[in-house]
């Protein structure tokens, strides 16, 4: 098993630690472009308000974004006039093809843990100009397959017999 380090980014208010890209080289991690580990974080209750984000609006063009909680409640907001909340263990997905500019947070009630990761997957150069697409996956639409002991959810693809959303 190969272990790296991880690289502390985001805000102070949201500290995320970065597994790769930098700890590997793009041949290596090719279709994914990067992965952010948050949490787990104590809510404070602040990020219930419906206007506010820890991670602020920001524009993203030609990749999906996989975001996946495994603790509290996620929230988005977008420029195509998307806002919800997802629970965990919950995924949003975002086709973003020829932009959009989206803003992003939790609203995990106070005293509450809230965690996951968000990887960011390339897309091939004839699909970056698709119109943008939002969506989420609740816990119940994830299968998960189990083996020798271990149990994992499929989040996209296929595993065996069993296939993601």
């Amino acid at each position: 098993m190969q272990c790296w380090q991880e690289y502390p980014t985001g805000k102070r208010s949201f500290p995320v630690m970065q597994p790769f890209p930098a700890a590997f080289s793009l041949e290596e991690t090719d279709p994914f472009l990067m992965c952010d580990r948050f949490g787990p974080m104590i809510s404070n209750g602040l990020e219930t308000d419906p206007d506010e984000f820890p991670v602020d609006w920001h524009p993203h063009r030609g990749m999906d974004i996989c975001t996946y909680l495994t603790e509290g409640v996620g929230r988005h907001a977008d420029s195509m006039g998307n806002r919800c909340t997802f629970q965990s263990p919950g995924m949003q997905w975002i086709s973003v093809g020829s932009g959009i500019e989206h803003a992003e947070g939790f609203g995990t009630p106070a005293g509450q843990a809230h965690a996951g990761f968000q990887i960011w997957v390339n897309v091939p150069s004839d699909r970056k100009m698709d119109d943008p697409r939002y969506g989420t996956v609740p816990p119940e639409a994830m299968p998960e397959v189990a083996k020798d002991g271990a149990r994992a959810r499929v989040l996209a693809g296929r595993v065996g017999d069993c296939k993601g959303p």
